[in-house]
């Protein structure tokens, strides 16, 4: 929000306005945040309707065999 300080310093707007853009700005990142954290989740519920699991020996075993 280095703009919004800029403007803010040379008088141009005041505070709040400063204010109200950091605002905006911090609930857009939660924002996406939030729709990363829920696409994954839908993507691992997917991948265990799909009848798929997590099985650490698994990953493993897949290591090794490349190997």
């Amino acid at each position: 929000m280095l703009k919004g300080t800029n403007r803010y310093q040379a008088g141009s707007v005041d505070y709040l306005n400063v204010a109200s853009a950091q605002t905006i700005a911090l609930e857009n990142q939660r924002n996406g945040e939030t729709i990363e954290a829920r696409r994954l989740n839908a993507s691992v519920r997917l991948l265990k309707a799909l009848g798929g699991g997590w099985d650490r020996t698994a990953l493993r075993d897949t290591a090794a065999a490349a190997q």
